[in-house]
């Protein structure tokens, strides 16, 4: 069904971005404008071509009707052209629906935060690779309980029981339907690009960011448990300095546990092949 609007970018949320609200917001970026050099002409840059394009999706109007004085054979009656895209601020209504339609799990629509859920699924997508998250403005719902550790003084290590606070989103994501996926996710492509455009890249392709921090998650270190972590104020950080380097994303897969994140790979290496050839659909 057509209203089945957000297959595509919110699996990649459930997979990743709800998982990782546990951790301090994110202020909103500072972002400067580089002034000209002394003399220089500016030139506005034209925006580069999409890398993985995604094809248009179907028109709206209402298709060409054939001149009556024709005499071969009428071809037969096309579908009826999909209903025109909401506007992206009155889409809510249609993203709690297609929750509820395109994933399988039990109550979908307790995992994730219903307002602005487009917006709110671009900013994950778009937050993935970077330090922090912007806990309050993600897409999915904070895996339930507590982070556990075990340890104590200036040490502590990740404790096992953790990892199955996480496996609702696991299991939210792995129930999507990959041609579901796809087939909707180029009919509502334009919500999403909107989003984007709106989020501060007008001269950017949201599909081009999704494929890069899909690629990005699935480079994640394998960590071999226990992982060792330390306390230095409010929030646990990785002993080991090159874990605590790596993006929020990356960050979090280790946390969930060596089971759940290759089960998140293992779908998001799925979507990711659907992404990169959607022209060929």
């Amino acid at each position: 069904m057509n209203r089945t609007v957000l297959a595509g970018v919110v699996v990649l949320a459930a997979a990743a971005g709800g998982l990782y609200v546990w951790l301090q917001p994110l202020p909103p970026p500072q972002t400067s404008v580089p002034e000209s050099a002394p003399g220089e002409t500016f030139r506005e840059a034209a925006p580069p071509s999409p890398q993985y394009p995604v094809p248009e999706p179907p028109a709206d109007a209402d298709a060409a009707v054939p001149d009556a004085q024709e005499t071969e054979p009428a071809p037969p009656a096309a579908e009826p052209a999909p209903p025109p895209l909401p506007e992206l601020g009155e889409s809510d209504r249609l993203a709690s629906q297609a929750v509820q339609e395109i994933f399988t799990v039990p109550e979908p629509l307790a995992l994730f935060s219903l307002d602005g859920l487009i917006r709110r699924l671009v900013v994950t997508v778009d937050n993935l690779p970077r330090t922090k998250l912007p806990a309050r403005r993600l897409a999915v719902a904070t895996a339930p309980g507590r982070f556990q550790v075990s340890g104590g003084e200036d040490e502590f290590v990740i404790k096992p029981e953790n990892h199955r606070r996480y496996r609702p989103h696991v299991s939210l994501l792995e129930s999507l339907d990959i041609e579901t996926f796809s087939r909707l996710y180029i009919r509502y492509y334009p919500l999403f690009q909107a989003a984007y455009v709106e989020l501060g890249y007008p001269d950017a392709y949201f599909n081009d960011r999704l494929v890069a921090v899909i690629d990005h998650l699935l480079a994640t270190p394998e960590v071999r448990e226990p992982i060792r972590l330390i306390r230095p104020h409010v929030l646990y950080q990785y002993a080991d300095p090159e874990l605590e380097a790596l993006s929020a994303g990356q960050k979090a897969l280790i946390r969930m546990g060596p089971d759940n994140a290759a089960r998140v790979k293992a779908k998001l290496r799925e979507i990711r092949a659907r992404l990169v050839r959607l022209e060929l659909e």
